[in-house]
């Protein structure tokens, strides 16, 4: 049971990663003008938190993801 949840943790956070990134691409693609309120609000707060986060934070999320994506596809 925990596994499952686990693994639905995960897919929850990847899907809404996408979404972001989706959004992001929309924004960078349609302009300020072009895009709805909902993809301007989330290009805003994603350039603001990219903006605040110092770098050595940004580096060592990473370095952490690109781990964990190595671990995962040990066998």
């Amino acid at each position: 049971m925990i596994d499952t949840l686990i693994k639905t943790g995960w897919r929850v956070v990847e899907i809404l990663f996408i979404l972001i990134l989706i959004c992001v691409a929309l924004g960078i693609i349609m302009g300020p003008d072009g895009s709805g309120i909902f993809i301007n609000s989330v290009l805003t707060n994603t350039n603001n938190f990219l903006r605040n986060m110092p770098p050595g934070t940004f580096l060592g999320v990473f370095v952490i993801l690109a781990l964990y994506c190595l671990m995962k596809k040990k066998p």
